[in-house]
């Protein structure tokens, strides 16, 4: 009898210790953006970026990516922008969106290029998405909302459509909290500063989707849940003031009509 109440004993204690130690394992931090690997990011984005050409309908008019391409190529020249280029997509929609996938990915809707006035506005929304790619935002918010397991199928190559859906619902239509916002909007002014861009007209985009856009809540969300509009305009045209820098043309007027007459035919609702 004590025999067997010793044995039980040890067992017990054997469990407990085992419990203990994989309690301590950070499962979820072995699924975080720098613990995940370059390559499964990749792979993420791709399949997040097939399903919505399944879904959407791509812009792919060469004088319309090569505008694009040019803007995108002011900023990437900007120390500390990320290794890899950044790969830009422009999908037809009715609503003012820009988001980041993972794999160095960004989509921008036509509506938003028409709500900008000018290519420097364009600039700051990029430059905004790019910051929160190099500051591992998105990967983490996958795992953060969407979940390690669900994660961890959409990886093996076991995803359906129902799980990258969700994924793109909330890199579409939901915003980070308020310090990575900040971060990113700290990040995308030294960005466009570094690019010899204005970050003055980054600073009136966000004034007027908030006071001329009364729908922005529901269709850019982002905007909703940022730090106030009047704190972020007045910090962006506070580093414009400290900084000195001249700003350069990034568009002739040519290559920004083009951009502007890209929402010509095919709409949605990404």
């Amino acid at each position: 009898m004590k025999r067997f109440i010793f044995e039980a004993l040890c067992l017990a204690l054997c469990f407990f210790g085992l419990f203990t130690l994989l309690s301590r394992v950070n499962y979820l931090g072995r699924f975080s953006g720098q613990k995940l690997g370059r390559n499964a990011e990749e792979k993420m984005g791709n399949l997040l970026y097939d399903f919505l050409r399944k879904q959407e309908k791509e812009v792919s008019q060469p004088a319309v990516t090569a505008a694009l391409d040019t803007l995108l190529l002011h900023l990437t020249m900007a120390p500390d922008t990320g290794a890899t280029p950044i790969r830009l997509h422009l999908f037809h929609s009715t609503t003012v969106n820009a988001f980041a996938l993972p794999g160095q990915q960004i989509v921008v809707t036509t509506e938003m290029i028409r709500f900008c006035k000018c290519p420097e506005e364009l600039a700051g929304v990029l430059a905004h998405e790019q910051a929160h790619i190099v500051l591992n935002h998105v990967t983490e918010r996958v795992v953060k909302e969407i979940g390690v397991s669900l994660l961890s199928t959409l990886v093996s190559g076991r995803s359906d459509n129902q799980i990258l859906g969700e994924i793109v619902h909330l890199l579409a239509g939901t915003a980070f909290d308020r310090k990575q916002e900040r971060q990113a909007d700290s990040a995308a002014v030294q960005t466009l500063m570094t690019a010899g861009v204005d970050p003055e007209p980054f600073a009136n985009l966000l004034f007027r989707l908030t006071h001329e856009t009364p729908s922005v809540p529901e269709q850019f969300e982002w905007i909703s849940t940022h730090p106030e509009t009047k704190e972020r305009v007045s910090a962006i045209l506070g580093w414009k003031k400290s900084s000195g820098n001249k700003s350069r043309p990034l568009l002739t007027p040519e290559a920004w009509d083009a951009l502007k007459r890209s929402d010509a035919a095919g709409a949605s609702n990404l």
